[in-house]
């Protein structure tokens, strides 16, 4: 099997389709974001679900910005760049609401309550310091990166 552009550049858009699915998916099966779901199998696997749809959503836009890289210019560059930033926080965040969480949700619930307020509209208490800038940082990437690539694109 020989890699070429083409197929390269079609498994990207691949990946850039299946990272809209799951992200439809998860909508649906998404448990509530109360501390009796955080130990639950469900919690876990809709976190690591977000995770693959983020590790996709970074490799389709990935592959749209190589395939455009001379069209897109300094603007698409910089529209890349914030996007691919908005896709590491997912990463970052499921991947310790699926493997940490649960195994602290004991021993420090108002950490698990603050660590889930970041994103889900609650709010924090004001004991996580600097990451409850975080979902604000989340959604100007997302907007920026999302406008300066689509018009660049």
């Amino acid at each position: 099997m020989r890699v070429t552009h083409s197929k390269l550049s079609r498994a990207a858009a691949l990946c850039a389709v299946l990272s809209g699915l799951l992200y439809i998916i998860i909508q649906f099966i998404h448990p509530e974001e109360d501390l009796a779901a955080v130990s639950t199998d469900s919690w876990v696997v809709v976190a690591l679900l977000t995770v693959a749809m983020a590790l996709l959503g970074l490799v389709g836009v990935t592959g749209i910005y190589l395939r455009q890289t001379e069209e897109a210019g300094i603007l698409g560059l910089i529209g890349y760049i914030c996007l691919g930033l908005f896709f590491l926080l997912p990463i970052a965040f499921s991947f310790a609401e699926a493997l940490i969480l649960p195994q602290v949700v004991d021993v420090a619930p108002g950490f698990v309550e603050n660590f889930n307020g970041l994103f889900n509209g609650e709010g924090t208490d004001g004991t996580l310091g600097a990451l409850e800038g975080i979902s604000t940082v989340a959604g100007g990437l997302y907007l920026l990166g999302g406008v300066l690539f689509g018009v660049a694109l």
